[in-house]
């Protein structure tokens, strides 16, 4: 004989104990559907204190209490509950569903299970529900199975920004309701690379945002500062009051509070993108609509992606310096053939010239040796010093792009004085340019510091290098006019710059100028090189913690380089060091030819 309802809660009464100590959740609805008994484990999944608090409930509000959805994260309909079928007399299969507590946002998830009883009638008499908990296991097996897929997104192409949009896109609805990527740039900025989210009204909020109200590099909190340091943060719950009151509402107005209200955040996550001990990036979570409320174990998850990522980006960024790397050297393997060919080809004609001139002489009756020009001969010496000394300076680039490649152009300082520096090169430049390697209708002129010297701890056999090849450069790229070198102390920082009224510089080659192996087509017109020479002054003066850039009206009408050193003084000399030190002003102005 089949028990009431009543006479069933009664006798539920006398196995409570037993019940209670079971972890998975029952409950037993009548054949109206109403609920009429749940043990302890059950009530705890429903959100009730007690029993009595939930017969005093209808159905319909406990089921309102929650969103139900399935095992992917879609919504799941009342109406489909296995609780339904069993109430129509069916044997539903069991059912892995999700329960998000609408007031808190908690997530749970559940094995749900119903099982019709039927009397001897053949009636319905009761329906006995069946709740096995599986949150940790459901948790962990998505997080699992997102990383999983996630990586294997990260893997399809070493383009990082297109795979981090895509990972972006992946994360939303599994983890967040908001995914954000920002990546740093080559400039050390923030890029956004990857944001999504299923609304796109909202991701039109979202940009707006960003550009009326971009994130504050030194905020204590936030994107920036995870850049900076390196730490996540887990905000398991924003309230309204909370983004009111917040250092950036106050810095920002009623309009950056509008906007943040609009995108209803409910719980934040943000984590760094880490390669070993480099922050690349930063990865948001965010939950909204869904009220999701993050934990630690929603932090472990993101962590883990972020470090993911952050090998995504450094292996794409390892990738590209190898495409570059290979790019370079095919170009310099064109260019280094192209110019060493021309010196070698003056070497060799030059000496095959000589050595029949010398076979004639010694054909000739009586051994007239003699008969050789002295002219012809000192000509062709001079072409083969200078074709060796060619041949010397694109050895010298060969090995500035090896050094280079290998990042051992690195500076061994050492106390100096830059303004004896440069003294001592102006003055080897000018002895060559009377000796005939540069052009004579151009005038040198060099400017000191007259109180002393611009001392500092450089590397004095690089910097010598630096001023040398801007020098050269100079010369090379004038014909007349004038080249004024100058040294001098900004604050604690030395600064040398070298002025020339000769080829310009177009505007868009400023920077261009400092790419290996980049030349311009009218200083291609103008002298050979490899185009190596700026690019290597750049490295030294960077290795050295300093800048160098280059200003120009245009065309024709001649350029300033300037370099910066940092940790610069002005030394003032006794008067014995004054006697021996290079003269404080100087001037070069060559005869005119005739």
């Amino acid at each position: 004989m089949s028990l009431s309802p009543d006479a069933l809660v009664a006798a539920a009464g006398g196995v409570d104990a037993v019940l209670a100590s079971v972890g998975e959740g029952i409950s037993i609805q009548d054949p109206s559907g109403a609920l009429i008994y749940a043990n302890p484990a059950a009530l705890r999944l429903m959100g009730v204190d007690t029993l009595e608090e939930l017969l005093a409930l209808p159905i319909g509000e406990v089921v309102s209490r929650f969103e139900l959805f399935d095992a992917d994260g879609q919504p799941f309909s009342v109406a489909d509950l296995p609780s339904r079928a069993a109430l129509r007399g069916e044997h539903p299969q069991p059912r892995l569903l999700g329960f998000r507590v609408k007031a808190t946002g908690d997530e749970h998830f559940a094995l749900v299970g119903a099982e019709p009883v039927i009397g001897s009638d053949g009636r319905l008499v009761y329906v006995v529900n069946t709740f096995g908990d599986s949150t940790d296991q459901h948790q962990t097996e998505r997080s699992m199975r997102f990383l999983a897929e996630a990586g294997a997104v990260l893997s399809q192409s070493l383009d990082y920004e297109e795979t981090l949009h895509n990972v972006a896109q992946l994360a939303v609805p599994v983890l967040a309701d908001w995914c954000i990527i920002d990546v740093v740039d080559a400039d050390g900025a923030l890029q956004r690379v990857g944001i999504h989210h299923n609304d796109p009204d909202k991701l039109a909020l979202a940009e707006e945002l960003q550009r009326r109200f971009p994130p504050d590099p030194n905020a204590s909190i936030g994107v920036s500062a995870t850049l900076r340091t390196g730490r996540s943060v887990l905000i398991e719950e924003i309230s309204d009051e909370q983004l009111r009151s917040s250092p950036d509402a106050q810095a920002h107005g009623p309009e950056y509070v509008d906007l943040m209200l609009a995108l209803g955040l409910h719980s934040v996550i943000i984590a760094p993108l880490m390669a070993g001990d480099r922050v690349l990036g930063v990865l948001t979570l965010v939950s909204a609509e869904s009220k999701r409320r993050y934990g630690p174990r929603d932090l472990s998850i993101a962590e883990l992606l972020g470090v993911r990522a952050g090998l995504a980006v450094q292996n794409s960024e390892l990738y590209r310096r190898a495409e570059q790397a290979v790019q370079l050297r095919d170009r310099f393997l064109q260019v280094a053939a192209h110019e060493l060919l021309t010196p070698v080809t003056i070497v060799r004609g030059y000496a095959q010239s000589l050595q029949r001139a010398i076979d004639r002489s010694l054909a000739a009756e009586n051994d007239e040796r003699g008969s050789l020009d002295p002219a012809r001969l000192r000509r062709a010496a001079e072409q083969l010093d200078r074709a060796t000394e060619r041949l010397t300076h694109l050895i010298s680039d060969l090995l500035d792009v090896t050094r280079l490649q290998q990042g051992s152009l690195e500076p061994v300082p050492a106390p100096m004085s830059l303004s004896r520096l440069v003294a001592s090169t102006f003055e080897g430049v000018r002895v060559q340019q009377d000796e005939g390697r540069y052009a004579s209708d151009v005038r040198l002129t060099l400017d000191l510091p007259d109180a002393g010297e611009v001392t500092g701890t450089w590397d004095e056999t690089r910097i010598e290098q630096v001023v040398y090849n801007m020098l050269d450069n100079a010369l090379k790229y004038s014909s007349g006019g004038e080249i004024a070198v100058r040294v001098w102390l900004e604050g604690d920082e030395a600064r040398l710059s070298i002025t020339d009224e000769g080829l310009g510089i177009e505007a868009d080659q400023l920077e261009a100028i400092f790419d290996p192996l980049h030349r311009t087509r009218e200083a291609n017109l103008r002298a050979a090189g490899m185009g190596m020479g700026l690019a290597v002054c750049r490295e030294i003066v960077k290795r050295h913690g300093g800048w160098i850039n280059a200003a120009s009206r245009g065309p024709g009408l001649g350029a300033t380089f300037t370099v910066g050193l940092p940790g610069a003084q002005l030394t003032v000399t006794g008067d014995e060091a004054s006697e021996q030190a290079p003269p404080r002003s100087a001037s070069a102005a060559l005869p005119e030819p005739g």
